[in-house]
């Protein structure tokens, strides 16, 4: 019920590969959620990778930023 999943634009099992365009793979996960967080009602550029069905029935990886507003963190 957070701010993503108000916004529809992130899908089940997408991968967050950069927040504001800096790379998290291999970042602790407790500075990851750091860089995610913050002032509510501001935005936040995530890209992620996600797995896509191709018209011939193949998967292939798909590279989105998806620009979402925080929320307030409780």
């Amino acid at each position: 019920g957070g701010p993503a999943a108000l916004g529809k634009q992130l899908k089940v099992k997408d991968r967050i590969v950069a927040v504001n365009g800096e790379p998290v793979v291999g970042m602790d996960i407790a500075d990851a959620v750091d860089l995610i967080r913050g002032e509510a009602n501001t935005p936040v550029i995530l890209t992620v990778i996600r797995d896509v069905k191709g018209s011939d029935g193949t998967s292939k990886e798909e590279k989105v930023d998806v620009s979402i507003l925080r929320g307030e963190v409780v």
